[in-house]
């Protein structure tokens, strides 16, 4: 065995990793940060012109909801849901093990083989390290996991996944 990595996914692990997938792309972040700028100077405009007050009850909220939604409202959002979530089915133990020719994932009693052909991708965030098996579904492990070989880890898979 090369790598042991045994750790339990918190609300901070998974909403970290929601939170790049949310804003992975530099579409994503221009298009959120241009459409709340136009409502901000949208907002201070009607506010600097005495329009703001002409303005109906549902305009001003629909104003305020749009610059709030992707600072505020979205993360919060998928806080909320993790919570919900974590809360319905608590996390257990994640036990991985890695070797030259495949890893295995242990969970709930349960064992899998899992060969580096089957990896997608790999993403090292300062936080942690997703394992992805396609554009969505990944392997989640969190930087507390490492003791310290986070990078000798991750050149190790990107020699796995080139193969």
């Amino acid at each position: 065995m090369l790598y042991n990595f045994k750790f339990k996914l918190n609300i901070n692990d998974l909403f970290y990793s929601s939170m790049k997938y949310s804003y992975s792309t530099i579409f994503r972040i221009v298009f959120n940060f241009i459409f709340t700028m136009f409502f901000i100077v949208f907002f201070v405009y009607t506010i600097i012109n005495n329009m703001f007050n002409d303005l109906s009850t549902v305009y001003k909220v629909l104003v305020i909801f749009c610059i709030l939604l992707f600072p505020v409202i979205e993360p919060l959002v998928i806080y909320l849901k993790i919570m919900i979530r974590l809360n319905k089915n608590k996390e257990t133990d994640t036990e991985l093990e890695f070797y030259d020719d495949k890893y295995i994932v242990k969970k709930d009693g349960k064992t899998a083989d899992v060969e580096y052909s089957y990896i997608y991708t790999i993403r090292n965030y300062k936080k942690l390290v997703i394992l992805f098996y396609n554009t969505i579904q990944g392997q989640l492990i969190p930087a507390r996991a490492f003791d310290n070989n986070k990078e000798n880890f991750y050149k190790f898979i990107l020699t796995k996944i080139k193969k």
